[in-house]
């Protein structure tokens, strides 16, 4: 239905700038960053948690036309993400402090599609249907200063296989080179597998293995604009 209602949107408007055989080729970009600080003031002692989520992609795809309006092709990503939360009493004595971090490297393949919708003679609209595959290796370190025996670090890695939508916009800045902006994707379907694991003493000595199917869809603002991509592509 998500395809229906983003492909009605090209009726009226003209064909994009490009010509069957062309390709598109190039490198893409990401950077995100979320902090959040929460302190509850109704009990003692007063706990102040902090969150901290960042992540870099890099990215490269390979695209060729197969009509002025619809190109076929590769995509390759790599990202590293970094989740930090603490938790703290304040004015506690004595110290109490406890963190936890996480850091994971995922490395994906996808195969696109991408239909265009011209806006304006050097602007498009574009929507992406990616089936994509992923692999991904973690560290996670939890400590606190009240049971420094009880710190622990687990390692996590998993794959996963999906399906999803991506729009975005893309403006031509010379006769063979454009620069892109994709948004967050708008719908996914996905199947994937995980596996945790510490063995660092007796209490933390674990492994748990995770699976299942998800589903998403969303069009919001707050949504669409939570993640950007962008890219640089030469036109061939």
């Amino acid at each position: 239905m998500l395809l229906i209602a983003i492909g009605s949107l090209s009726i009226g408007f003209a064909n994009a700038q490009f010509t069957q055989g062309q390709k598109l080729i190039g490198p893409s970009l990401s950077f995100n960053t979320n902090n959040s600080t929460e302190k509850n003031n109704y009990s003692q002692p007063i706990y102040e948690r902090k969150e901290n989520a960042t992540s870099i992609g890099l990215g490269f795809s390979a695209l060729k036309f197969i009509s002025s309006k619809k190109a076929n092709g590769w995509r390759l990503n790599y990202t590293f993400s970094n989740f930090k939360n603490t938790t703290e009493a304040l004015n506690s004595t004595p110290i109490n402090f406890g963190k936890n971090i996480r850091n994971i490297h995922e490395v994906g393949i996808g195969y696109v599609t991408r239909n265009f919708i011209q806006i304006k003679p050097k602007l498009n609209f574009y929507y992406d249907v990616i089936l994509y595959g992923n692999y991904n290796l973690g560290e996670s370190v939890n400590e606190s200063t009240l049971a420094p025996s009880n710190n622990y670090t687990s390692t996590n890695n998993g794959y996963g296989i999906s399906v999803y939508i991506t729009p975005g916009f893309t403006y031509q800045l010379k006769k063979n080179l454009i620069v892109e902006a994709a948004l967050n994707s708008i719908g996914s379907i996905g199947y994937f597998n995980s596996k945790e694991t510490s063995n660092d003493f007796a209490l933390n000595n674990y492994e748990r293995k995770y699976s299942g199917f998800n589903a998403s869809s969303s069009l919001t603002a707050g949504s669409l604009l939570s993640n950007f991509w962008f890219s640089i592509k030469w036109i061939r």
